[in-house]
């Protein structure tokens, strides 16, 4: 199971986690509960992010993140994206606005389209510090 918690805090009369990329278009990113101790590993892939590693001395089958942890003990962001889209997808199905909200298909990222008319892509993330 995914652990999630509101992370939207106001900050200067706008939302920190909410861009707008369009009159029609925004992201919200949706900051995971870290449970776990996790070390922030720079692997200079891709410039400003960084990789989660098992870093608790516990055993991989003993973390709450198991499912999602490979076999080298980092957090997989594949396997957290397609499971928090299965999760997205089965919400949307089982509302009373599933009428008006649809989970737009054939995409990596979790993108809804709501009236037909406004994009939101929920991106899940964790909150680093320092």
């Amino acid at each position: 199971t995914l652990l999630l918690h509101s992370s939207l805090t106001e900050v200067n009369m706008r939302y920190e986690g909410v861009e707008v990329i369009s009159p029609t278009e925004f992201e919200v990113v949706l900051y995971l509960n870290q449970m776990g101790v996790f070390n922030f590993v720079d692997d200079g892939t891709i410039p400003g992010c960084a990789v989660l590693k098992l870093s608790d001395g516990r055993k991989r089958s003993m973390s709450l993140w198991v499912e999602f942890i490979t076999a080298s003990g980092y957090l997989s962001a594949r396997k957290i994206r397609s499971r928090f889209q299965t999760l997205v997808a089965q919400a949307v199905d089982k509302c009373s606005y599933r009428d008006v909200v649809k989970m737009i298909p054939d995409t990596t990222e979790v993108k809804l389209r709501i009236k037909e008319r406004y994009v939101v892509q929920i991106t899940p993330a964790f909150r680093c510090g320092g």
